[in-house]
């Protein structure tokens, strides 16, 4: 049964790192082209969804995904088709190291997401592939999935400012 189970979650994890390294997608969905359609054809209905966000519990962790409509701060946003996909945000179940997503780190800009600074997280940005990463003391506290500089022209003042996205205040 133990051998069944480690396998069983070793087939998750690789599935996972697969979907990682593409970068700009999860699980098919991407940023500015896909919409709310497209992602309950993927995840099903979310149990916990409104005309902003829709939330999903998986095996893997924590898929938060945010939608452009009508009602949004940013100009831009209002003008997209209602219900596009604007983010995705994955924050992991189980422990993963930065080292287990097997990314070329020289392709990212390193910063500290948190305030105050240098308590133990950091972020790393890859703006062409359209990821952010953040952890804390090595260990990968969430991933979000933006969109890349081509479709970001559809709405920039969203995206001006990714790290915004990671932001973490303690206090």
């Amino acid at each position: 049964m133990k051998i069944m189970l480690k396998t069983f979650l070793c087939l998750c994890l690789f599935s996972l790192f697969s979907v990682i390294a593409e970068a700009k997608e999860w699980r098919g969905i991407i940023p500015m082209q896909s919409t709310r359609a497209d992602v309950t054809r993927i995840l099903g209905k979310s149990p916990d969804a409104n005309h902003i966000r829709a939330n999903y519990y998986l095996d893997e962790g924590h898929i938060y995904i945010v939608f452009a409509n009508d009602d949004a701060y940013y100009d831009c946003v209002k003008k997209l088709p209602v219900d596009t996909v604007l983010l995705i945000q994955f924050t992991p179940k189980r422990g993963l190291s930065l080292t287990d997503l097997k990314l070329d780190l020289n392709k990212f800009k390193k910063f500290d997401p948190s305030e105050p600074k240098d308590i133990g997280f950091e972020g790393y940005l890859n703006e062409e592939e359209g990821l952010i990463i953040v952890t804390y003391k090595g260990e990968v506290n969430q991933i979000d999935y933006i969109a890349t500089p081509k479709d970001r022209k559809l709405c920039p003042e969203y995206y001006n400012n990714p790290e915004k996205f990671v932001r973490i205040v303690v206090g």
